[in-house]
């Protein structure tokens, strides 16, 4: 009994520390994210809250926390009030299964499947979050995440069966170990590129942010949501993004592995985040019809194409 309260004490304790992570995480990054884009604008970025507004993200937390939740009429009051809940939560759930640098709350030889499956659930709340709002805006915005995920989620999963043929496991741990002196990118370098558009993708980050688009449905999915609410789909977001940098580095940049060790992991982590901010700055909006040919029509077939090749080579080695 006492061998499993302490079991229980610690996984607590582990998943009290993984929250503080996010929680860092989305507060440090968005602060980086303000400040590189102002810069790239031609502009400062938050400079007033804190040494060089670093602590701006807090005041906008601790601001969020204090307004007023309001439901706007007609709205489905229970749905639209549990999905930010449930999307905050399913990010949060995905994380445990994630490797930190060779440290792992939860590892499974099927964490892969375990965290795609997790995040594939997102498009259905994102399509009650605009169904329940009772808002057009929102409703068209649900409706564009549903499908860009959709399509883009079976590009990310095609994409990394390639490095699953040549690690011959699901473990993000023996996925890693599998990459000592020779990284993946240099192998996948086909899957690297179709991993990167997906990820993108589905975080709905520029130049494919179509869900959200300000200047044709103000906030997209989030249009009605505010204070607390609000707080969560931001917290989601950058989960999102941090399970898709971890993901990245864990899958083609040896995760952990080198001289460097888990300093080295994050990182390349931190750059691969850097990555996305650079692209939200630098490239322009796609179509829907666009974004959606490009991955039917283009991408997916490209992604069979190389997980058939990379089964044949890895089969005749």
């Amino acid at each position: 009994m006492l061998e499993f309260l302490k079991e229980i004490f610690i996984i607590g304790l582990q998943a009290i520390g993984v929250a503080m992570l996010l929680a860092f995480f989305a507060m440090f990054v968005g602060w980086m994210e303000r400040k590189l884009i102002g810069r790239m604008h031609s502009r400062y970025g938050p400079t007033r809250t804190g040494k060089f507004g670093l602590l701006q993200t807090l005041a906008d937390t601790v601001k969020f926390l204090q307004k007023e939740v309001v439901v706007p009429r007609g709205a489905n009051k229970w749905i639209f009030l549990s999905v930010p809940v449930a999307m905050a939560a399913i990010g949060f759930t995905a994380t445990v299964a994630l490797p930190y640098g060779g440290w792992f709350i939860f590892r499974s030889p099927v964490a892969l499947v375990f965290v795609m499956a997790l995040v594939s659930m997102m498009p259905m709340w994102i399509v009650l979050a605009g169904w329940s709002s009772n808002s057009k805006y929102s409703m068209i915005g649900g409706l564009r995440a549903a499908a860009q995920t959709m399509a883009y989620e079976a590009v990310v999963l095609l994409s990394v069966l390639g490095v699953v043929a040549i690690a011959g496991s699901l473990d993000f741990a023996d996925i890693a170990m599998a990459q000592k002196g020779r990284w993946f990118v240099f192998f996948q370098p086909v899957g690297f590129f179709l991993f990167t558009v997906g990820i993108l993708a589905i975080i709905e980050r520029q130049p494919v942010d179509i869900p959200e688009a300000e200047s044709e449905l103000i906030a997209g999915w989030r249009t009605e949501y505010g204070s607390v609410q609000f707080a969560l789909f931001l917290l989601a977001e950058y989960t999102l993004m941090l399970i898709g940098a971890i993901m990245m580095v864990t899958l083609f940049f040896g995760g952990w592995m080198g001289i460097f060790g888990i300093l080295g992991f994050w990182v390349k982590v931190l750059l691969v985040a850097i990555f996305t901010m650079f692209a939200r700055a630098t490239y322009l909006r796609l179509r829907v019809d666009q974004l959606l040919n490009y991955s039917w029509a283009v991408l997916i077939p490209l992604a069979l194409i190389n997980f058939m090749v990379t089964a044949v080579a890895v089969n005749n080695l």
